[in-house]
């Protein structure tokens, strides 16, 4: 697995927001799906916290390839789309979730969060194909925060 590396542009979208949308192969029968997640740009890897319960986490222990896709706020005519395999860092306690919590709220999370018994794992990954073309020649750039819809 080499890593690729990322261009200024796709790297300022990455820090631009905490959302982003993580595609996995469904186990029982190799549909794609697809589920928006917080996650933390290392300036290597995508860092994703999770639930061992998810779905997500166990469609990516069947199948370690997954791909993350990020629109940038400011011009949604703008993203990135990350590919490559994961690897996964148990999180007992969710220190790592609860550190990206309050770094975004400027609170730490209630002890409820999780249900009782949870088990959390931190999901990383390292981008092997990148994609973000310049949509319509950048022609629609000046649209993309308007508002106008059709």
């Amino acid at each position: 697995m080499s890593r690729k590396e990322l261009t200024e542009r796709q790297i300022a979208v990455l820090n631009a927001t905490f959302l982003g949308c993580l595609s996995t192969l469904r186990q029982k029968d190799g549909f794609v799906s697809t589920n928006p997640v917080s996650f933390h740009w290392t300036g290597e890897e995508v860092e994703i916290s999770t639930l061992k319960n998810r779905m997500k986490y166990k469609n990516l222990v069947a199948d370690s390839r997954a791909t993350f896709c990020v629109i940038d706020p400011a011009n949604h005519m703008n993203y990135v789309e990350l590919r490559g395999s994961v690897r996964f860092v148990d999180d007992p306690g969710g220190a790592m979730m609860r550190e990206r919590f309050y770094a975004l709220t400027g609170e730490y999370p209630p002890d409820d969060l999780d249900p009782e018994g949870a088990e959390r794992v931190m999901i990383y990954l390292l981008p092997e194909q990148v994609s973000s073309p310049v949509l319509y020649a950048g022609r629609l750039d000046d649209y993309a925060d308007s508002g106008t819809q059709r």
